[in-house]
């Protein structure tokens, strides 16, 4: 079974919820579905992160996070890395070494999945 977990953050109300799994392997790649309920006369206010540590060996990743990351994101080698008012141009940049974020990069990055342009993340490493 997969290593992910449900984690709380920024919790005004609390109660226990429940939290399914399901995963079915296709070859090197895995599907996930996943449930969260609140089952009980209470109510919860926060937020709900589904996290997944990366695996040990799991070197240099190439990610695609629809409309947010893919693979190092940075402009391709013949493109400017200068709009058209000749402004740098930023984008989120996964720098797994960097130990304080700086502009626009980090060795973490979190994002909200209704911020995505499908809610479905690929990580890949040789």
């Amino acid at each position: 079974m997969t290593d992910l977990y449900l984690k709380k953050d920024h919790v005004v109300e609390d109660t226990t919820l429940e939290f399914c799994l399901s995963e079915e392997s296709f070859g090197l790649c895995r599907k996930i579905k996943w449930l969260v309920a609140n089952n009980s006369n209470q109510r919860f206010y926060g937020t709900l992160r589904l996290v997944s540590n990366v695996p040990v060996g799991f070197n240099d990743p190439w990610f695609m996070i629809p409309a947010m990351i893919y693979g190092e994101n940075t402009p391709p080698k013949n493109q400017a890395s200068e709009n058209s008012a000749g402004k740098q141009e930023s984008w989120p940049h996964f720098t797994p070494s960097l130990g304080k974020p700086r502009r626009m990069q980090s060795n973490y990055w979190d994002f909200a999945a209704d911020r995505l342009a499908t809610p479905l993340v690929y990580a890949y490493s040789n």
